[in-house]
């Protein structure tokens, strides 16, 4: 694979070293886990074997050609198995959050969070040998992986990604699809993925601040159009680079703010990790947001260390975000400059 790769200030071992910790559970009580009640196991005689070469993510598992039905989601879920059954569509898809099950009934289609996070201890197989539905419930070869390998990045080769072994082959998951798709508020997320990320199931409006979850794109906390989130706009909507924060660089390179149109689809977030209260009222225009407390709620909540930008909040008047992803890394700092926020690319990596 063709490699370009940009340093500025330092190199991305260094910046994301701090960013790379070892796995909360590192050995056999893995095992021990305890799983929401919906989820039922039962073992199995005839399974799948663990694929060794997994890596932690599901990328190379698409299904080609899908229905048409299904089509309006395939930029928010990696597909990875469908069925019909009867004048029903039902597919296993799977994105940042973790696996959802994607129902067309009535000529509608809609996602369901099933409640299991990509890339932990359970290891879903995309197989061949049990139906997707039996019974009116989904059902999933699994295994119960533990990571043996960090990995590092930026992930070029085999040997940068994690390495993953079982621990237990032969499970078989069922959830009962009347308990997916069940919604108590009826604002169109399923209860299991309100109590996932923290959402009340039995309010259309989480927080409060008259934005029904949906619609809302900082559903967690109460959205307000301070100017934290002027700083926080311009950064995602592509803002403008005042310069490199590099003594060897002096030329600024400017950027024009542009207006992007707003991504409505409601199951498409950009998760941030916060270490100041005063960001966390942020309201963004144009991409819908989770943000966690550092040293509260990611303790709760299975994300992927791949998946999540940081925000650091240094003073009043300045903070940085550092993002880490499978295909490239930046580091920005946003400062405030009289009246405004000029943001700062300290460095970047893309390959």
């Amino acid at each position: 694979m063709k490699k370009i790769i940009f340093f500025f200030i330092f190199s991305l071992f260094g910046l994301f070293a701090s960013q790379i910790t070892e796995p909360k559970f590192f050995d056999d009580s893995i095992l021990n886990q305890k799983y929401p009640n919906f989820i039922k196991f039962q073992e199995i005689k005839n399974y799948t074997p663990f694929n060794n070469s997994y890596i932690g993510s599901y990328w190379l598992e698409s299904v080609k050609d899908i229905p048409e039905e299904l089509e309006s989601f395939s930029n928010i879920f990696n597909y990875l198995k469908f069925e019909k059954v009867q004048d029903k569509i039902y597919a296993l898809g799977v994105n940042s959050l973790g696996f959802w099950l994607i129902i067309n009934e009535n000529k509608k289609t809609k996602p369901y969070f099933i409640g299991i996070a990509q890339d932990k201890f359970i290891h879903i197989k995309i197989s061949s040998i049990y139906r997707l539905i039996k019974d009116d419930k989904l059902q999933l070869e699994c295994s119960i992986i533990k990571q043996t390998s960090l990995g590092s990045r930026p992930m070029i080769s085999e040997e940068d990604f994690p390495k993953y072994k079982a621990l237990k082959e032969n499970l078989l998951l069922s959830i009962d699809i009347n308990i997916i798709k069940q919604d108590s508020d009826g604002d169109g997320y399923n209860d299991i993925f309100e109590n996932y990320i923290g959402l009340n199931p039995k309010s259309k409006d989480s927080d409060n601040d008259g934005i029904n979850d949906d619609v809302d794109f900082n559903p967690l906390y109460k959205s307000i159009d301070n100017e934290y989130t002027n700083a926080f706009n311009k950064y995602i909507n592509g803002g403008y680079i005042h310069k490199f924060d590099n003594s060897k660089t002096v030329t600024p390179i400017f950027v024009k703010e542009h207006q992007i149109q707003s991504d409505i689809n409601p199951f498409k977030f950009d998760i941030y990790i916060i270490e100041n209260t005063a960001l966390k009222n942020i309201a963004p225009k144009t991409n819908r947001v989770l943000l966690f407390m550092k040293n509260k709620d990611r303790n709760n909540f299975n994300i992927t260390d791949s998946e999540y930008r940081d925000i650091i909040k240094t003073n009043d008047n300045e903070f940085e975000i550092t993002s880490a992803y499978e295909n490239g890394s930046t580091s920005c700092r946003i400062k405030k400059e009289g009246n405004d926020w000029i943001l700062n690319l300290i460095s970047a990596t893309v390959y």
